[in-house]
């Protein structure tokens, strides 16, 4: 049997046995471990200590995440609802941030705002400034949110063996498809490096080199001939840089692009700096945050070719994801639905936590779908899969 087209979608559950951190990891390392904003506007592990402003940003940060944490964690305990993590203070830190800044209003988020500013964040006004307001409340909210992507960049970036990517190999060497496509939620490169190391070659659209850097594409990864690889929540490898026009026959150029190191010291073709618009890495973060998201620059643009590449695709294997991510339940829903001859291969060993899970049941006709085996689950995680286990569910 050969397919003519396979796609496999990962969520952070694939990245566990690298030994990568979880969301509950990531929270307790974003709290308990000390952190300091470095001169290049990143956050790294290391004591905190202040700028050459004066201000120690990475103490404000903290003090601000670990403040919200406490106050969700005891409504959420009156509610029995799961402990708070990273991803929830960073919607949180959104909504405060539109609040403050009046870009929405809303009773919850103004309620809580006027609490911080009246109770915390006063004794932290320091002079905190951000380049787009001089509301100092807005600037401590953005920096709390920078603390956490340099924490995910941090942890997420560390150099660990690639483990559990095996059944990927498998398929490629049996030629169970004409082509595979991989979508993945993770921000980490393990899958990129696990690819590379079995020959297996994917687009993903960074293909417009600029000297050091590879700019985002996205006509590159539409028109592959070959297998893609669809990062929907960023990358710790992508950086917005900017070309400030400093040679003779240059133009001004901005983009998203994957750097070979340091984005600070990425060079242009003609041997200029490249100036890195931020200082962390473009990724999506926020229980609540990403459906916006999705609808703005390359993570649009990353959407559109996954909606696309699943219209094409009448079987996906889905390994480690969580199905609390409303915006990719929907479409999963839709493609389930708009192709009778679809079919989604779960791997998940623990089935009775899955079923569980609030985001799981995301349809009316959940128990059709599985009596006709238009969803199966492989009651296994992908580390421990066999191409036996998937085989029979492919036809």
């Amino acid at each position: 049997m050969s397919l003519e087209r396979l796609m496999f979608f990962f969520g952070a559950g694939v990245s566990f046995p690298s030994g990568l951190p979880g969301a509950r990891e990531l929270t307790q390392r974003l709290t308990s471990k000390s952190w300091f904003r470095h001169t290049d506007d990143r956050y790294y592990e290391g004591p905190s200590m202040a700028g050459w402003e004066g201000i120690d940003y990475g103490r404000v940060a903290q003090e601000l995440v670990r403040n919200l944490l406490r106050r969700e964690d005891r409504y959420r305990a009156s509610r029995k609802a799961p402990p708070t993590n990273y991803e929830d203070v960073f919607s949180l830190l959104d909504r405060l941030i539109s609040e403050s800044t009046g870009q929405r209003y809303s009773l919850d988020s103004g309620t809580l705002l006027r609490s911080l500013e009246s109770r915390w964040l006063k004794k932290h006004n320091e002079g905190l400034k951000y380049p787009w307001t001089d509301n100092p409340y807005a600037s401590a909210l953005q920096h709390a949110q920078y603390l956490i992507q340099g924490v995910i960049r941090t942890e997420l970036g560390r150099n660990v063996p690639v483990v559990g990517f095996d059944l990927l190999k498998s398929c490629r060497d049996c030629g169970l498809a004409g082509r595979y496509d991989f979508a993945t939620l993770n921000h980490d490169l393990l899958l990129e490096r696990f690819l590379s190391s079995i020959e297996l070659p994917v687009a993903d659209g960074f293909a417009d080199i600029r000297g050091d850097a590879a700019f985002y594409s996205e006509e590159s990864l539409r028109v592959a001939l070959g297998s893609r690889l669809m990062k929907l929540h960023g990358s710790i490898d992508w950086y917005l840089l900017r070309d400030d026009g400093k040679d003779d026959d240059a133009t001004l150029f901005e983009g998203i692009a994957k750097t070979p190191g340091d984005s600070w010291h990425c060079r242009t073709p003609g041997g200029w700096v490249y100036s890195p618009l931020k200082g962390e890495p473009e990724v999506v973060t926020g229980t609540h945050s990403k459906e916006a998201a999705y609808s703005d620059g390359i993570f649009r643009s990353q959407m559109l070719v996954f909606e696309e590449t699943l219209r094409q695709t009448e079987r996906v294997v889905c390994c480690g994801y969580s199905w609390r991510d409303s915006g990719i339940n929907v479409r999963f829903r839709t493609w389930l639905k708009s192709n009778p001859a679809t079919r989604l291969i779960v791997l998940h060993k623990n089935v009775p936590e899955l079923e569980a899970t609030p985001g799981w049941r995301w349809f009316d006709w959940y128990d059709d779908l599985i009596k006709k085996s238009r969803v199966v689950i492989v009651p296994k995680w992908l580390c421990e899969t066999t191409l036996a286990d998937i085989t029979p569910h492919l036809n």
